[in-house]
């Protein structure tokens, strides 16, 4: 059975000046009760009078929000929703019982107002339910105060309990009074489009929200029940109390999000979470607590970060008992262990099956008799269930619940209630372990539906759900991972390689162990940034930045860091030199401030603050033992001492790769890329704005190829006569720096780069196909690529990715923005070419084919050749032209001709490619075809 509200206009109200995020203290409620005039509607519950004996149905000890329904019933329900929220909030919040009241005053007195119920909820009259049901609202808050003169001021919240049955549940079968009033949380904006007015104003204080509820949800105590469930077996099992109903509007009031569609009904998180059908778990005698999100962002709970390589040991339901698993800056998982068992590890659902078995019979025994029977539940003098032990027992299932939590999307719908109103990216999405999204969906199973949730969403050793999707994992401890279904991945597909795994047995404390097969053990940091790591000896130093101060620490004890070097400005630039001594380590720190370029060219300060200071380490005792400052223009580079560049210099500089044999550059202009050696300087691609440019030997000729990234985010790579090399430019955009190594130790350099909006770490292979698609924080900056641990890495400000065995590059790499830690950007191979075999000619080509607009291309790449001739024949075999090119670099070489056909006729036409090295001529035919 489905909650479905039909009331969806609900905004958020802060009460009693409380923040949306921050809901605590003593909610003190107006309760109204309110009758309306007598019918004998058939499409209403009742006739319009609250009950005071059972109608319908008895169900006796049984019975669910018993009669008579006055004012000691409803001062019972105020303390059920009292109970449910100090103990789901550990005693933050709950209702004020004794400043609560319900009026009129008398046991039995009513409000009645002025029409029937089906007034307030014509039936199919949808352009007016709204206006008549805000209505409702009014004319009990009138006459009330008309009657007692009651001062709405000393009140939070006004809660209208009218005669009759919510409109709120989708019964299996036709309901016959349609005309039943929904439950609706009735707000400001609800007053405003609806009655005209900003408030209602009654004796001095104006009313801008509250909450219209029935006085039961319990359809077997009317008269219409014997119709109704004629034909049921155990009607005593459509019993439903009114305390979820009541906790959800609570809910609204004090701004809980709604975590399912308001708009289509389409449930987000399922019966595990009070903002969604989790309000009507146990009959809605036993609300879900609030999901973990809601918790915290109530603030009733502060989760504990977790720590790649931790096991953590869960206890269930005690306050904050949730580790969150950071996935980027808006994404993380939440985990949180739930206990739905009664005692001793028995539930209301295996309690009934047993009951079931031993019994011999064909149906279960109701839930209702069971739960009552069971639970070690209180009732009070009203036959009202005021509180139960423990708020997990209506769930499915014990075990973790993992919250995959999307902050972006949870912001961008708080104001108009989305959070989760799409089910293909939900800002509070439950990573249910069956590995199938079912929450939300439409199901084909009639008896098992999935769709709110069930025992299979739930992680815990022995999911035989979990282990038909993940059918390795048979007699396993469960794991959520990269590589699992469903997977660590983040909402835009790209891999976390972060592993929840070791899961333990269903008990009231849970293991669990949180690591990632890329980040090593101890990282991410968050008290500090990494500036570079340098090993020492056989340790690791990592050099970071904290604030104003730097930190040193050994890698494997980074707790125990040693903080020093004061900062002069948080903005500083900063490098160490690290050196080992005799008998202690060389820190040499060089700051200075950032250079800025300006738009228009102007020239900087004359003058900037430069600074020197020298450490000494000591089994990481650092202190200072000699300083110098001075005054320097320019940015310090590191190369065989350490010399400055004044502001131009840099500037062209930092636009520049330096090679043995080529220099490439993109400070020539605006547009374009130069290529520089011996015999001169060549341009190319003055059509194309490049923002930073990288060197790398992508084919292992020994020669520097260069990457270049455009204004648009385009990574375009090129051979030394700045031919384009095939692959590039890539269709994924990316952000500067784009750092080269090689990482999975095949000599073969890896491209890295962040996406365009820095949310994502890109690993490219040499042809610049993906490799990686790695999650990663928007400032969580690359840093370099090199070895660390004995591991190619990824350094970056906060993290350390850990790929293949360490390899020695032989200088072929870029490994920070400016080349090397010395900024030198210099590129110094130390390794020449090696023939893979007697072939000269690996392809040739024509592009594009057909030539359609009278210009065309004729590429040949070779390795290691020495010569390339090209005759070019027409169909008949006549001669039109030949092309002839030295080779003298060696290496991977690629050549290119450009084949102008403005005055060639259609047709195909034949080049006859010809490669001559050491091994011989090797040749080829390209066929083109010119279409004009």
């Amino acid at each position: 059975m489905r909650f479905s509200f039909l009331r969806r206009s609900i905004s958020f109200v802060c009460l009693f000046s409380l923040l949306c995020a921050d809901v605590a203290g003593d909610l003190r409620i107006c309760a109204l009760r309110v009758s309306f005039q007598i019918d004998e509607d058939e499409s209403t519950s009742g006739n319009g009078q609250f009950l005071l004996s059972t109608e319908g149905i008895d169900c006796g000890g049984y019975t669910i929000d018993p009669t008579p329904h006055n004012k000691s019933y409803f001062e019972s329900q105020l303390k059920a929703v009292d109970a449910y929220f100090s103990d789901v909030s550990y005693e933050k919040f709950g209702i004020d019982l004794e400043n609560s009241t319900v009026f009129p005053s008398g046991e039995d007195d009513l409000y009645t107002l002025p029409n029937s119920m089906s007034y307030y909820n014509p039936y199919d009259e949808d352009d007016i339910q709204e206006k008549r049901i805000t209505t409702l609202f009014s004319d009990a808050v009138n006459q009330a105060y008309e009657i007692d003169q009651i001062n709405f001021s000393s009140y939070d919240l006004v809660v209208v309990f009218h005669a009759g049955i919510g409109q709120d549940f989708a019964l299996p079968f036709l309901d016959p009074t349609p005309e039943d009033i929904p439950s609706t949380y009735v707000d400001n904006d609800m007053i405003m489009d609806n009655l005209g007015i900003s408030s209602i104003s009654v004796g001095g204080h104006d009313i801008e929200h509250g909450i219209i509820l029935p006085e039961t949800q319990n359809h077997l105590l009317f008269d219409i029940a014997d119709n109704m469930f004629s034909t049921a077996s155990e009607p005593c099992e459509y019993q439903y109390g009114l305390t979820g109903t009541f906790a959800l509007m609570i809910g609204f009031a004090v701004g809980l999000p709604p975590l399912w569609n308001i708009g289509t009904g389409e449930s987000g998180v399922g019966i595990f979470g009070l903002m969604d059908q989790g309000s009507n778990n146990g009959r809605g005698v036993i609300p879900a607590p609030p999901t973990a999100w809601t918790r915290i962002y109530a603030g009733w709970e502060t989760p504990t970060p977790s720590t790649s390589g931790t096991t953590y040991n869960l206890a269930s339901r005690r306050e904050n008992q949730i580790v969150k698993v950071d996935i980027n800056e808006s994404e993380y998982f939440l985990i949180e262990n739930c206990d739905n068992t009664i005692h001793d590890g028995i539930s209301l659902d295996s309690m009934r099956y047993a009951m079931y078995e031993a019994s011999g019979s064909t149906t279960y025994p109701p839930l209702i008799e069971v739960l009552q029977d069971s639970i070690n539940h209180v009732k009070d003098e009203s036959g009202v269930i005021v509180s139960v032990p423990n708020y997990d027992i209506g769930l499915p299932a014990s075990g973790l619940l993992i919250w995959h939590i999307d902050e972006d999307v949870i912001n961008s719908g708080l104001d108009d209630f989305s959070v989760n109103s799409n089910l293909s990216r939900l800002g509070v999405d439950l990573e249910e372990a069956d590995g199938a999204q079912d929450i939300g969906y439409k199901s084909i199973h009639i008896f098992n539906d999935p769709s709110a949730g069930y025992f299979g969403d739930v992680w815990f050793k022995g999911n035989t759900q979990y282990e038909l999707a993940n059918p390795s994992m048979g007699g396993m401890k469960p794991e959520f991972g990269p590589f699992t279904y469903p997977s660590t991945k983040a909402n835009n597909g790209s891999s976390t390689f972060i592993s929840i795994s070791n899961i333990s047995k269903t008990d009231s404390s849970m293991f669990f162990t949180v690591s990632n097969s890329l980040v090593r053990d101890g990282f991410p940091i968050e008290d500090g940034e990494i500036i570079d790591m340098f090993p020492v000896g056989d340790k690791i130093m990592s050099l970071g930045r904290n604030d104003t101060i730097l930190w040193i620490a050994h890698i494997d004890t980074l707790i125990n860091k040693v903080f020093f070097h004061p900062r002069t400005l948080p903005n500083q630039n900063l490098f160490a030199i690290i050196s080992e001594q005799e008998n202690y380590t060389l820190i040499d720190i060089h700051e200075w401030p950032s250079i800025i370029v300006n738009d228009d060219d102007s020239p900087p300060p004359s003058t900037y603050f430069t600074r020197y200071e020298f450490y000494h380490s000591t089994d990481l005792i650092t202190e200072l033992f000699s300083k110098q400052s001075s005054y320097e223009l320019g940015a310090p580079i590191l190369q065989d001492s350490v010399f400055y560049l004044d502001y131009y210099e840099w500037h062209s500089h930092s636009k520049r790769v330096f090679t043995s044999s080529f220099n490439y550059g993109i400070d020539l202009g605006s547009f374009g890329i130069t290529a520089s050696e011996f015999g001169g300087t060549i341009a190319k691609w003055d059509e194309i704005s490049f923002r930073s440019i990288s060197g790398i030997d992508l084919d292992l000729d020994a020669n520097v190829d260069v990457l270049a990234l455009d204004s648009t985010g385009s990574l375009y790579a090129f051979n030394s006569e700045l031919l384009l090399i095939s692959g590039f430019p890539m269709e994924i955009k990316l952000q500067s720096p784009v750092l080269a190594r090689d990482l999975f130790g095949d000599a073969h350099p890896e491209i890295v780069a962040k996406s365009e909006d820095f949310s994502t770490i890109y690993i490219f292979d040499y042809k610049g196909n993906v490799q990686y698609q790695i999650t990663s924080n928007k400032n969580d900056e690359l840093v370099a690529l090199k070895p660390i641990d004995g591991k190619n890495s990824i350094i970056t400000r906060h993290a350390i990715y850990h790929f293949g065995e360490e390899t020695d590059s032989k200088g072929n790499e870029w490994a920070y923005e400016h080349g090397n830690w010395g900024r030198s950007r210099r590129v110094e191979l130390d390794y020449s070419i090696e023939s893979e075999g007697e072939n000269n000619h690996i392809r040739s080509y024509c592009y594009p084919n057909p030539i359609r607009d009278n210009t065309g291309t004729i590429r040949v790449e070779t390795i290691g050749a020495e010569k390339v001739e090209i005759n070019l024949y027409d169909l008949a075999g006549y001669f039109i032209k030949t092309w002839t090119e030295e080779l003298i670099h060696g290496g991977n070489q690629i050549t290119e001709w450009v084949l102008d056909v403005t005055d060639v006729e259609s047709g195909v036409y034949f080049a006859h490619v010809a490669v001559s090295g050491e091994n011989g001529t090797e040749t080829n035919i390209v066929k083109i075809a010119v279409i004009h």
